[in-house]
């Protein structure tokens, strides 16, 4: 067995037999179910120097996941992946100075100097369709940035595209962010 892995099960096992110790058996069962062995190898495959901190189950258009908070590099990354091993979604808390250049441009000129409280990366590597996440290639890139104007919440989509471009896709004054669901029609506006 790899140290890897070693330290997968070791953090699993541990945050397991922790929760079984605060809450019981049962609900710890729901608190921290086990990767499916597909799961663990793409987490595994994708991120090869990551510790688990925790695992929760989710469900997208009908499709279930595993939503396993990461830690790698001493950075927190959220990652969606699938029974079968397929990842969905990467999301990381991200600092202005990262952004590709067109990103960080639109997200200047968009917020016009508004205190920005947060920055994060999402990595579409994979959707929900037809009951699974299906791969996509490649990979979409796009950043959610939260700030304040006029002491409201507000928060910007930008997707990267080719050639060191890329569009916003998204501005909501008023609201902190969306319901996360592929319905863009009823969330925020």
């Amino acid at each position: 067995m790899t140290s890897i892995r070693r330290t997968l099960w070791a953090t699993a096992l541990t945050a397991i037999c922790g929760c079984l110790a605060a809450v019981g058996a049962d609900e710890a069962a729901e608190k921290a179910p086990l990767l499916t062995a597909a799961a663990q190898q793409a987490i595994l495959k994708a991120f090869p120097a990551a510790t688990i901190d925790e695992v929760d189950t989710e469900s997208e258009d009908g499709v279930e996941y595993f939503e396993v908070e990461l830690e790698q590099a001493g950075k927190k990354l959220d990652v969606e992946v699938s029974a079968e091993g397929v990842i969905g979604e990467v999301g990381s808390a991200v600092q202005m100075e990262e952004l590709p250049e067109a990103v960080a441009k639109i997200v200047v000129d968009t917020t016009k100097g508004a205190r920005i409280t947060r920055v994060e990366k999402h990595e579409v590597r994979g959707v929900a369709k037809d009951g699974k996440f299906v791969p996509v290639t490649p990979p979409e890139v796009g950043f959610e940035v939260k700030y304040t104007v006029n002491g409201r919440p507000a928060f910007i989509h930008v997707k990267e595209a080719e050639a060191g471009t890329a569009r916003l896709t998204k501005l909501v004054i008023g609201k902190t962010g969306d319901d996360d669901d592929a319905d863009d029609a009823d969330d925020a506006d």
